[in-house]
């Protein structure tokens, strides 16, 4: 948004399920803490952030595949997702279990650089 902050939303897609997270409005440093349960189809999960906006179309702001076969069953693996910008990070948190369920959120860290400069081409 040019007047505002970023309203970022993540969205995570495993073959044809989908969820996306709720919209952060005005925050350059959000956090999600929402669980997304899926069924397993594939071996890929793909994660796709976005800055929405409410008068245009919204922004991708990065896009990135993650293989599942890197994360044994029962085990919670986190994965960082380097986004455009110095030390701008993404964390995502998978856990498989006969009922997989995979946790996006970004943690408040004082070594991880807010949303600001994350707008231009991508």
């Amino acid at each position: 948004d040019f007047l505002s902050e970023s309203d970022p939303f993540v969205s995570v897609k495993h073959g044809e399920q989908k969820y996306v997270t709720k919209v952060i409005s005005n925050n350059k440093n959000p956090v999600w803490n929402e669980t997304a349960r899926f069924d397993i189809e594939d071996n890929e999960v793909e994660v796709a952030i976005f800055d929405g906006d409410y008068f245009k179309m919204k922004d991708l702001i990065k896009k990135t595949t993650i293989k599942l076969d890197v994360v044994e069953m029962e085990q919670i693996k986190e994965f960082k997702v380097p986004l455009p910008g110095k030390d701008s990070t993404l964390f995502l948190t998978i856990k498989r279990t006969k009922e997989p369920e995979y946790v996006v959120y970004k943690p408040e860290n004082e070594h991880h650089r807010s949303f600001e400069d994350l707008r231009g081409d991508y």
